[in-house]
């Protein structure tokens, strides 16, 4: 998962939503495998999927380059 999201990142350096994409999910992933850290994971994982979304909306609204 990790080597497909920097592949993505460098395909295209300007869609900085991929990383934390990638962060949310390994996140949620670490929060499946460690319960006692579900109370710390879980609300990173939510914040960073709410960022990723954020960035890629904004991306979709501006012009290509």
């Amino acid at each position: 998962m990790l080597a497909a999201m920097l592949l993505a990142y460098q395909a295209d350096r300007s869609a900085y939503w991929i990383p934390w994409t990638g962060g949310a999910a390994i996140a949620a992933l670490l929060a499946w495998i460690q319960p006692d850290l579900r109370l710390l994971l879980l609300p990173l994982s939510g914040i960073e999927a709410v960022v990723a979304l954020t960035l890629a909306l904004i991306r979709q609204r501006r012009p290509a380059r």
